[in-house]
């Protein structure tokens, strides 16, 4: 029996279309778009008391007339991949899940609006953000030891959860997050890692990375253990991930010499950072079009196998989150991932790529087609389930600028109304106006696109990318780029970084179902 036999997927529901809607977790969209009033820098209720983290603009620019969101839905509904393809970037598929894993450490906005201004524009500086906007790892560790239920009773390490059994596989396996055993909730320190599963799986060898620490190397303290996790994801998001997003040159440029544009101590004052909203509502909505429609998951999982290749559906079904593992108690043995089909152990000692591997589509305008219908969204309007859609309608939100405005701001070559246009999307551009005025979000895949082939960023959008993520290192407790010459403790291919690879080798539970197919 397949799968989708035994598990059964949701039913899809029609919705109907809207002009102002609000958007879940996003906020409040309608075609009216007001001016928004100066970004504060203290509480309106208490002057005096300095706000909580916030977002701002890096740019200082807003939008002088955002699109009507007619034209945007058009585009973001034509930007689905109308059928699965093969094409794929040099970018091993983890990164895409490594991506949606830093993104819930470094950014969150209020599910239920709290805090959202109900009117038609969105002011950043009135926006708060839940998570402290740098990589201190807090969707990992929550409020720490005694305050959290996911923490083992001798306080220095995490709760791994058991997976659920099935005939014919190896038997009591730790391969899943933990779980409240009435209603599968992951206990975690951010629920949207238990979103989809390879987020979730991504979330899981985070844990045993701090256990393994713990274990291997005898520090002190809780707290001790937490410094050495942390500088270490530093530089797999500042060494490993950000230079395979982005232009070489311009990373080589801001490591070297330091940031241009975003200076976070200017925002609110002194050592308070905050998100750009041109990092976190375009640029770094990147990785959606990463997504792939299926994976090479496991041994069990894969082409030639008996249940065949995973899809995108599966993995937002085997997740507490958007699905109900199948029915399962916990995560089903057969889905605990094979990593070495999912990230590149090419430099790690003792370690080989699977050769049946996952690369990420490239980084450009079509997005894999589960995203035109998430699968959490079910049974609202067709404009909510439509990912592109939500992306695009955010941005007018926000009255980001357009793509051709901060290429003229960097001093970036703008691409023309020609490149703009090019592609399956020509007609819509072009009767929208979107060819000269760009929608931030779009121009930057499309400047990956035309420029690099879907291979990496473009001037535009490496350049957000990178400053943002330096900044955030910087603003960092523990910060690895403050301490003089720090370089990784733990074992790693390259004396001077610390990467992905090195991590899960480091854990080394990299396949726990072994290569031969016996189910």
């Amino acid at each position: 029996m397949s799968d989708y036999g035994k598990y059964g997927m949701p039913p899809k529901k029609k919705g109907h279309g809207a002009k102002g809607y609000w958007i879940v977790g996003e906020g409040y969209y309608m075609p009216d778009q007001s001016d928004p009033m100066p970004e504060p820098a203290y509480d309106d209720k208490d002057p005096g008391k300095p706000m909580p983290m916030r977002f701002c603009r890096m740019f200082n620019k807003k939008a002088m007339a955002p699109a009507e969101p007619e034209g945007l839905q058009a585009l973001g509904f034509a930007m689905n991949e109308l059928a699965d393809t093969k094409h794929e970037a040099d970018i091993p598929a983890g990164m895409t899940y490594l991506g949606q894993f830093i993104d819930h450490d470094i950014s969150l906005t209020p599910s239920d609006g709290t805090g959202l201004i109900e009117n038609p524009s969105v002011n950043p500086g009135r926006l708060p953000n839940e998570r402290t906007a740098s990589l201190d790892l807090d969707s990992l560790y929550g409020k720490g030891p005694g305050r959290e239920d996911f923490y083992q009773g001798d306080g220095k390490k995490f709760v791994i959860g058991p997976n659920t059994d099935l005939p014919s596989l190896p038997t009591g396996l730790k391969n899943d997050l933990p779980r409240k055993p009435d209603s599968k909730e992951a206990r975690i320190g951010d629920h949207r890692n238990d979103e989809n599963l390879a987020v979730a799986q991504t979330h899981l060898h985070f844990l045993k990375f701090h256990n393994k620490v713990v274990e291997n190397e005898g520090p002190a303290t809780f707290d001790d253990a937490r410094k050495i996790v942390r500088q270490h994801y530093q530089s797999i998001v500042l060494h490993d991930f950000t230079p395979r997003l982005v232009d070489p040159a311009i990373y080589d440029d801001v490591m070297a010499n330091g940031r241009t544009w975003w200076m976070p101590e200017g925002a609110y004052g002194k050592g308070k950072l905050c998100m750009p909203v041109e990092f976190s509502v375009a640029a770094y909505r990147l990785g959606h079009s990463m997504v792939r429609n299926q994976y090479e998951w496991n041994r069990i999982f894969t082409t030639g196998g008996r249940r065949g290749i995973s899809t995108l559906a599966q993995l937002f079904q085997f997740s507490g989150l958007s699905g109900d593992l199948a029915g399962a108690p916990t995560l089903p043995v057969n889905w605990v991932v094979d990593w070495t089909r999912f990230h590149d152990f090419t430099d790690v000692e003792n370690v080989d790529n699977h050769p049946v591997s996952n690369k990420a589509r490239p980084i450009d305008t079509l997005l894999a087609m589960g995203l035109g219908d998430l699968p959490e969204f079910q049974g609202m309007d067709d404009i909510l389930r439509n990912l592109a859609v939500r992306n695009l309608l955010r941005g007018a939100q926000l009255m980001l600028p357009t793509g051709q405005e901060i290429a003229a701001l960097i001093g970036a070559t703008p691409l023309t109304p020609t490149e703009v246009a090019g592609g399956p999307h020509g007609k819509v551009v072009k009767d929208n106006g979107f060819d000269t005025a760009t929608p931030l979000w779009y121009y930057i895949l499309k400047e990956a696109e035309v420029k690099h082939h879907g291979q990496h960023l473009g001037e535009v959008g490496s350049t957000i990318v990178v400053e943002t993520f330096h900044g955030l290192v910087e603003g960092s407790e523990h910060s690895i780029l403050k301490e003089a010459n720090w370089k990784p403790t733990l074992k790693s291919a390259d004396p001077n970084k610390f990467t992905m690879a090195d991590m899960l080798a480091y854990v080394g539970e990299l396949n726990p179902l072994g290569d031969s197919l016996t189910s």
